[in-house]
């Protein structure tokens, strides 16, 4: 690496005589750092032949301490104890740095650490972190723990922080309202960004008029069509307006599933997300965000229209953060 100009964050330690292997094997064995994160294996290997080998000449007893198989309702109360404690994420390193006996006793009752705390009630985006798989219980109880803390649930706010959940539900369930019905609810009353979506996506589609203006585009403004009324027709292409990039996905936008039998094409035109997204996700619909209309005018004009869109931007974030 530094031949080649380039300084490595950590240098690998130079090791001249096993008294240096061994000092620097004592020091990282008194700092409890694993054999699995030593990087100078070979040197033990040169110098000692093996770790146990080091550990005789080191003194270092790993007798195996006998472990406790703690019943499940004693496991679960140490566990939340250690969380109580850890602030940022959980571990078998961090469970045996309290008790060696909880690991011990969550494989042999699990499996593994992360079958036991995917079976856990905890809300698996609050911290202390903790490993786990989604399941069709546990994504159905972290669902109903927001529901119950009075958190937000719906789609725009999840998928912009919690995408994860989403792609769960799709996978488990065949969709994020499909996660509401198997749990005995019905979507649609959990909607609470209903009427703040219908006043900024209005609001987003009046901006977007006046861009079309600004390019000299003919275009009609929701035309009742086939038992259809899109935001725009521009010729044989239908445009759909959407704040965000996120509620759009092939397998759950009705949008798409609506339109698409009645139309030549479909544009969905996108407000948050990725700025330079512009590509076409099925055989007649095209995702775009709005710049890429705004960047084919002079550029003197761009910056009052960006401006707007920054507006409408920072109050979803500040409302939906409520």
């Amino acid at each position: 690496m530094q031949s080649n100009g380039i300084t490595p964050v950590k240098s690998m330690p130079k090791f001249r005589s096993k008294d240096d292997v061994a000092t620097r094997y004592l020091a990282d064995y008194n700092a409890d750092v694993s054999r699995g994160n030593i990087t100078y294996r070979l040197a033990v290997k040169k110098y000692f032949e093996s770790f146990e080998a080091l550990d005789t000449y080191l003194g270092i007893d790993r007798t195996p301490i006998e472990l406790v198989m703690y019943d499940k309702d004693v496991l679960d109360t140490k566990v939340y104890d250690v969380m109580a404690i850890e602030s940022e994420m959980i571990s078998a390193a961090i469970l045996d740095k309290y008790d060696a006996n909880i690991s011990y006793s969550i494989r042999k009752h699990y499996g593994s650490i992360t079958d036991y705390f995917s079976q856990l009630d905890v809300d698996y985006y609050e911290k202390p972190y903790v490993p786990f798989r989604w399941g069709a219980e546990n994504i159905k109880r972290q669902l109903m723990r927001w529901i119950r803390e009075g958190k937000h649930v719906n789609y725009t706010y999840v998928a912009k922080y919690h995408s994860g959940i989403i792609l769960a539900s799709r996978k488990i369930y065949g969709g994020y309202a499909e996660l509401f019905e198997a749990c005995g609810l019905n979507y649609d009353d959990y909607r609470t960004d209903t009427s703040m979506a219908s006043f900024y996506g209005r609001k987003l589609e009046d901006i977007f008029e006046e861009i079309l203006n600004e390019l000299s585009c003919e275009y009609e403004r929701e035309p009742s069509v086939d038992n259809c009324r899109p935001d725009f027709v521009m010729g044989s292409d239908w445009v759909d307006i959407k704040l965000s990039e996120w509620t759009i996905h092939i397998s759950d936008c009705d949008t798409i599933k609506k339109y698409e039998p009645h139309c030549e094409t479909l544009t969905i035109v996108f407000l948050r997300g990725n700025k330079s997204l512009n590509k076409m996700i099925t055989d007649k619909t095209r995702i775009v965000n709005i710049g890429f209309y705004i960047e084919q005018m002079p550029r003197e004009k761009r910056g009052y229209f960006y401006e707007r869109l920054d507006g409408i931007e920072r109050e979803l974030s500040e409302k939906e953060a409520v």
